[in-house]
């Protein structure tokens, strides 16, 4: 575990620890660990809470999404923060880094209905596209595989010719829609707030790429905060009350549930894997760590 301090809400990618810390105020800043929870970078500059952080492929690159509408993005090696993208007018909720890192999809929360998913161009700090459009208040967003695609002739554009960007929405709606195409392909109705989304091979945890529910989970009246993909077709997730359970998609382990213990009746926020090693990002601003190898065991 590892103590982060007496703030509300902490945000975690596993490629090093990198933990966003929501302050009472609206002050806030994102803090780079080591894996023995030093501190070593104390990064500032979002006017307001962050949301989202995240690291590029490359481990050297960090990217931050806030409440001023900014994403920042910052060095890992020095914390200077060379590159803001301003675009958005309200929060951005989530953010999904395409491929490499040369774009970035982010997503905005309104109160009305024009929340909107943007594609960027990192390198020049562009909008290139709303590839979604007035869809309210976006909770989440997730980049996938698909086997439909096109050819991109903007070389600005790198990684997107079979790209699907899928949102989830307070309204409960879930829209996926082609990076490259600007279309959007599938629109489904949940009951429910959509708070997490994830991508496994060519489905959507609980859709497919056709917006088709295939299964539903119903095991605890506690929303779900957070989602993460793990191996062998299993995923994890974090609900507000405290639980984080792993799940097999396979029809063997139907039945299995893992449940990670540690946090007490706080949420879990945000959830990374990068390999080896689950982290958890709780409300009670603990960084909790966990060994795949311990949970497979469950499921052979």
């Amino acid at each position: 575990m590892y103590p982060i301090s007496s703030t509300k809400v902490i945000l975690v990618d596993a490629l090093g620890i990198l933990i966003s810390r929501m302050y009472p105020i609206s002050s806030t800043k994102v803090i780079l660990v080591d894996a023995l929870g030093e501190v070593l970078l104390d990064l500032r500059g979002h006017g307001g809470p962050a949301y989202k952080c995240r690291f590029f492929p490359s481990g050297q690159v960090v990217i931050s999404a806030g409440a001023d509408g900014s994403c920042r993005i910052w060095s890992a090696e020095n914390g200077l923060n060379p590159v803001t993208l301003v675009g958005h007018k309200m929060a951005v909720t989530d953010l999904k880094i395409v491929e490499k890192g040369r774009n970035v999809v982010t997503c905005r929360n309104h109160l009305h209905k024009d929340g909107s998913a943007k594609l960027w161009d990192v390198g020049e700090s562009s909008v290139l596209a709303d590839v979604i459009q007035e869809r309210g208040i976006i909770n989440c967003c997730t980049i996938a595989t698909t086997f439909d695609q096109i050819q991109v002739e903007n070389e600005r554009e790198v990684g997107t010719e079979n790209k699907l960007v899928i949102i989830g929405c307070e309204s409960g709606l879930v829209v996926g829609a082609h990076l490259a195409k600007r279309q959007e392909m599938f629109c489904t109705q949940l009951e429910s707030p959509c708070n997490a989304c994830a991508a496994i091979e060519q489905s959507v945890v609980q859709l497919n790429f056709e917006g088709t529910i295939l299964r539903q989970w119903h095991e605890s009246a506690s929303p779900v905060l957070s989602l993460s993909v793990l191996p062998n077709q299993m995923f994890i997730l974090g609900r507000q009350d405290g639980a984080c359970t792993v799940i097999s998609l396979q029809e063997a382990y139907s039945a299995t549930r893992v449940y990670l213990t540690g946090s007490d009746c706080d949420g879990i926020r945000d959830i990374a894997f990068n390999g080896k090693w689950i982290f958890t990002g709780c409300r009670d601003t603990l960084v909790r760590k966990y060994d795949l190898n311990q949970v497979n065991v469950h499921f052979k």
